[in-house]
């Protein structure tokens, strides 16, 4: 959710009270995984690597 919000609206322009409306969350329970929008942005980041990782390795071990 957060990731297409970033995507969507741009970083600045994405709450994290939209994120958690979007998801159907409280704010507490966001700010009770993440310490603050920078460390969710970083999440979401994170996720995108592993899969582009992941695929390369597929793609690598399958030749």
């Amino acid at each position: 959710m957060a990731r297409r919000l970033f995507v969507e609206r741009g970083y600045d322009n994405t709450t994290v009270r939209r994120i958690g409306r979007d998801a159907n969350v409280g704010l507490g329970t966001v700010f009770a995984e993440v310490a603050d929008k920078r460390a969710l942005l970083f999440l979401c980041f994170n996720a995108e690597l592993q899969t582009v990782l992941d695929g390369a390795l597929k793609k690598s071990s399958a030749t």
